[in-house]
């Protein structure tokens, strides 16, 4: 659509250009294309193979002389840079509906983003179109798990937001607890079509007797396996249901339900229930308002410690099927989940499921971080170890600021975990750490010298210069003195060679504690810089009249050789 005449300047100037908007709107062109193949033919079929070449390349074509394509999703279309350039409907083949349905909200393909990721991001659309069909986990836990380079993206809590992705449009079911309205015959027969094919319409409404005999049967060993039957059933069950009280009746029993199926490590049939109770929540959100509230304190009950204590009845020897589907489980948990499973990792049996338990972690604070900052703040110190490795993992400025607290912790072990999460990232970050290099932990102490003495660095040298300056130094200092000139000579420049020569040859410039530190320190520093400035300062320095000038001088060259 193009621009109004009453838009300003600035507006204006934010569109993009028509060569670039052309560009977007072929990229998703074959994007639909793509998943329209896939699902007509297997993902090995030539047409299939075809159609994702053909994507890649007009991705290619878009990322030739620009950096990133960052698309924006709405409920039935996808933006560029504020401009509509697909328009879509309510249906799994169209793209713009799949991946706002699964709460994906902005995607962004980077430059370097390669035909193998492609690959992998249409089967995993493919894998997630149809939510009627068994899959597990979602469209988000998908693409974590897949991992794939150069592809950016934003997800909304799939649980509290989205659509409903079980389409009951056609339906109109209207609720009206208040005034008693019910479903007309012709809409439960539509509804049960689409929830339950199995059952006849005899059988579609069920009675308060005939739940308390399907509870009943769901306890007996025929049905504790929770069958595809049985879920389907309990899932009727509530989308039938405009009783509130029958809800959270409903919805206790499954919590119960839920509790001994991960005990007994069933996480198949846990897993599904879970998916199945997200899809209802969407449901409701549109259909039903009032019964959603009461989904979003089941989620919130199943995240709590006295819940989550059932994990710690998992059998050690769970084989790799099982914890994968485990960790696709605890994927359906919301963020707060995070202060019941930090404790947990202090008290399961297996290392493997300990793992898999810090990845969820890790999902879910990326989602959210307060839970795992606030559990922080509070844990003991075996367990904040272990949180702020995972910390350290996180994406984002907000980890970082968490992280830069945790250097002030009072354990020299949480300290040394936060410093090595912090050591790679900006300056800005760089001048807040610099503090530690007089830590009264040695190890943290060298941490922090042998980063800044990596390589040559302005930043570092113009921070080691200012502190040996300032720094007001005992004889007991003496080592920590040295290390710290020998970091200048890895990481200086002629810059130095000022302070250095001062150093090395002004004989009054110092008090006499710490004079001799200062001149060997100052010709390990020369040395270290090995330039030829540097060079001429030590030779004429060697010929000195005083004979603590040349023996620094030579105890530098001998420790050069």
């Amino acid at each position: 659509m193009p621009p109004n005449k009453s838009m300003d300047s600035n507006l204006l100037d934010s569109l993009p250009a028509d060569e670039e908007l052309v560009a977007a709107k072929n990229v998703i062109t074959s994007f639909i294309a793509a998943l329209k193949n896939y699902a007509l033919y297997p993902a090995e079929h030539a047409i299939c193979r075809k159609s994702v070449t053909n994507a890649f390349t007009s991705l290619d074509v878009f990322l030739n002389d620009r950096y990133a394509l960052r698309l924006d999703i709405e409920k039935d279309r996808i933006l560029f840079q504020k401009e509509v350039i697909h328009q879509g409907r309510h249906s799994e083949m169209d793209p713009a509906f799949l991946l706002f349905r699964d709460g994906i909200r902005w995607l962004e393909f980077k430059k370097g983003f390669e035909l193998s990721s492609m690959e992998s991001f249409f089967n995993i659309l493919n894998y997630h179109r149809n939510p009627l069909e068994e899959t597990e986990g979602d469209l988000v836990s998908g693409l974590w798990e897949a991992n794939l380079e150069n592809l950016g993206y934003k997800a909304v809590d799939i649980y509290w937001e989205g659509e409903p992705i079980i389409d009951f449009s056609q339906q109109n079911v209207k609720d009206n607890e208040d005034h008693g309205v019910k479903p007309t015959e012709d809409e439960k027969d539509e509804l049960a079509k689409v929830a339950l094919p199995f059952m006849n319409n005899a059988s579609r409404e069920l009675t308060s007797e005939e739940m308390i005999k399907l509870q009943e049967m769901i306890h007996t060993d025929q049905y504790l396996d929770w069958t595809e039957d049985i879920l389907d059933i309990v899932l009727v069950i509530l989308l039938n249901e405009y009783e509130k009280e029958s809800v959270e009746a409903e919805l206790e029993f499954l919590k119960e339900e839920l509790k001994e199926t991960l005990a007994q490590g069933k996480f198949k049939y846990a897993c599904k229930l879970l998916g199945s109770l997200r899809k209802i929540h969407r449901f409701c959100e549109t259909k039903k308002p009032w019964a959603a509230p009461l989904l979003e304190h089941f989620f919130m009950s199943i995240s709590s410690p006295g819940f989550l204590r059932v994990l710690l009845r998992i059998k050690p020897n769970i084989d790799p099927n099982q914890l994968k589907l485990f960790r696709k489980t605890l994927l359906f948990f919301p963020p707060e989940a995070i202060l019941a499973l930090g404790p947990i990792l202090l008290k399961v049996r297996s290392p493997n499921i300990e793992y898999q338990i810090k990845e969820v972690i890790k999902f879910l604070a990326n989602k959210d971080l307060r839970p795992l900052e606030k559990l922080l703040n509070s844990s003991e110190e075996s367990l904040t170890r272990k949180l702020v490795y995972i910390l350290g993992q996180l994406k984002g400025q907000k980890p970082i600021e968490v992280l830069l607290k945790m250097v002030h912790h009072s354990s020299e072990t949480v300290r040394e975990q936060a410093l090595t999460a912090l050591l790679d990232h900006d300056h800005q970050v760089l001048k807040k750490l610099f503090f530690l290099i007089e830590d009264d932990n040695q190890t943290i102490r060298k941490m922090m010298l042998d980063h800044l003495g990596q390589h040559r660095s302005e930043l570092a040298e113009s921070l080691i210069l200012d502190y040996l300056d300032k720094r007001q130094y005992r004889y007991k200092d003496r080592k920590h003195l040295l290390a710290c000139y020998q970091t200048l000579g890895r990481c200086g420049s002629t810059i130095s060679i000022p302070f250095l020569k001062k150093a090395l040859l002004n004989i009054g410039w110092l008090p006499g504690l710490t004079r001799s530190m200062h001149r060997r320190g100052a010709a390990f520093a020369l040395t270290g810089l090995g330039l030829k400035e540097a060079d001429a300062t030590l030779s004429k320095a060697s010929r000195s009249l005083f004979p603590s000038v040349r023996r620094a001088c030579r105890k530098a060259l001998e420790t050069q050789k």
